[in-house]
């Protein structure tokens, strides 16, 4: 078994929590990794999706996707957080619900920016 499909159940999961209209499907999420413009990070019970992007003069890491059990999930955030510096990273971004700012808060964490949406059909 590869390590999407390791990671496949976790990472279903966590689009299933997000809400009945999730922005990504599962095969959306294995196209951004076989693309190279996602990672998979794969804990033996956890699984996260990050991407790299540049914005006005700042290289951000992004995690906008993870499933699994939280207390790896925050046990990895550092190794990531390791990896975004030695690829020039100055920030590092989570997007999810409202529990993730709790959650990372004791990491160092805070809220940055929130989003509303409404669904128009």
């Amino acid at each position: 078994m590869n390590a999407f499909d390791r990671a496949a159940p976790m990472l279903q999961a966590a689009l299933d929590a997000e809400d009945e209209r999730p922005l990504w499907t599962l095969d959306d999420v294995r196209i951004e990794l076989e693309q190279g413009r996602a990672h998979l990070w794969l804990g033996e019970r956890s699984a996260m999706v990050t991407t790299i992007a540049d914005f006005n003069g700042e290289r951000i890491i992004e995690c906008w996707l993870a499933g699994g059990d939280m207390g790896e999930i925050l046990s990895v955030t550092p190794i990531i957080e390791d990896h975004a510096r030695s690829v020039g990273c100055t920030q590092a971004h989570v997007t999810g619900r409202k529990g993730w700012v709790r959650a990372l808060a004791p990491q160092g964490y805070e809220h940055y920016a929130t989003v509303v949406r409404k669904l128009l059909a």
